[in-house]
């Protein structure tokens, strides 16, 4: 950070710039530079993971839960459809 053509250096969220009166014009220069990756960064599949534990906290999980039951309400309805129409072919063929 610059303030006043003085390099200073600068590592917090805030700065406050000190002896500043009422009035008075500063030139301040801030220069970012790209953010390191923080200690303990997780991977992709802890992120999903935490993400999966934060919606069912908060109950989000409801719309998830409702469609994979009626997925598997779905899967359940084809296997019975599938096994009726053999038994009734296996009845057609020995009658």
């Amino acid at each position: 950070m610059v303030v006043d053509g003085k390099r200073s250096p600068w590592s917090a969220a805030k700065y406050t710039l000190a002896g500043a009166e009422a009035g008075s014009t500063h030139k301040l220069v801030v220069e970012f530079s790209p953010a390191s990756p923080a200690a303990g960064t997780i991977s992709a599949g802890q992120r999903a993971i935490k993400t999966l534990q934060s919606l069912a906290q908060t109950g989000d999980l409801a719309a998830a839960g409702a469609t994979l039951l009626t997925g598997v309400a779905c899967a359940a309805l084809g296997v019975v459809l599938l096994t009726s129409n053999r038994r009734r072919k296996q009845e057609v063929q020995e009658g």
